[in-house]
């Protein structure tokens, strides 16, 4: 399911980019509260940014509960396609050294079709 891949990796760059997001705010915070001369209340730019940083971070907040969440059910979907990757694993290797018992098996493509056939159709 390509679109679904597509989904889970717009999400991971949405979740990264929201976490360099707080933690950009998180360091300017912290340059001005360091850079801060006499009282803290009266830095007119620090509660401002405090204010921006506040507001921020709830929306950041939300976006990243609702990507992780889609990820989770990405993740799980993703997860019923296992069983389908590991026997067709198992089966390209398994043909592959076919050809190691008898040079006659690299050409059987009709034996590698019903082969294929019945471990989708098991699985």
């Amino acid at each position: 399911m390509p679109e679904v891949d597509q989904v889970r990796k717009e999400l991971v760059v949405e979740i990264a980019q929201g976490r360099l997001l707080l933690k950009k705010n998180e360091d300017k915070i912290l340059d001005l509260l360091t850079n801060s001369k006499g009282m803290i209340l009266d830095d007119v730019d620090l509660i401002e940014s405090l204010r921006q940083s506040k507001e921020t971070a709830g929306i950041v907040s939300e976006k990243l509960e609702i990507a992780e969440t889609k990820q989770e059910e990405i993740n799980a979907a993703m997860a019923k396609y296992a069983c389908v990757a590991q026997r067709a694993t198992v089966l390209y290797f398994v043909v592959a050294d076919l050809s190691l018992i008898d040079p006659m098996y690299q050409f059987s493509l009709n034996y590698f079709g019903r082969l294929y056939n019945t471990i989708i159709d098991n699985c």
